[in-house]
């Protein structure tokens, strides 16, 4: 049940990145909504610290696989890395939405309004 959990939230919140529905400070989206040309490099920096914090979180998940390595559950004798690589698969691929988003940003489309 515990590796079910650990995936759905992971995977979840890999998902909210993809749908850009992360945390976000309500007064400067509201501020950004009623200037138009801030909307695109509003939408840049909100990338590159998703990215920053992304980087962090596959470094720590790295970290942990490896301490999975060591480790074994206690009744099954499985190793702990089954429990961590969930942890993995969500940075990776909030890695690739976040730099999809920002490439999109910087050489594509225009910025997401803010909602």
């Amino acid at each position: 049940m515990t590796m079910v959990f650990t995936w759905l939230a992971f995977l979840g919140g890999a998902l909210m990145v993809r749908d850009d529905g992360h945390l976000r400070a309500g007064v400067l989206d509201e501020y950004v909504a009623k200037n138009p040309r801030l909307q695109k490099p509003y939408q840049i920096m909100l990338d590159l610290l998703m990215l920053f914090f992304e980087v962090v979180f596959f470094r720590s998940s790295l970290v942990l696989m490896h301490i999975g390595t060591l480790k074994r559950s206690a009744q099954l004798q499985w190793p702990q890395t089954l429990w961590y690589f969930p942890v993995l698969v969500a940075a990776v691929l909030m890695l690739l939405y976040t730099g999809t988003s920002l490439v999109q940003n910087i050489f594509g489309r225009e910025a997401k309004t803010a909602s």
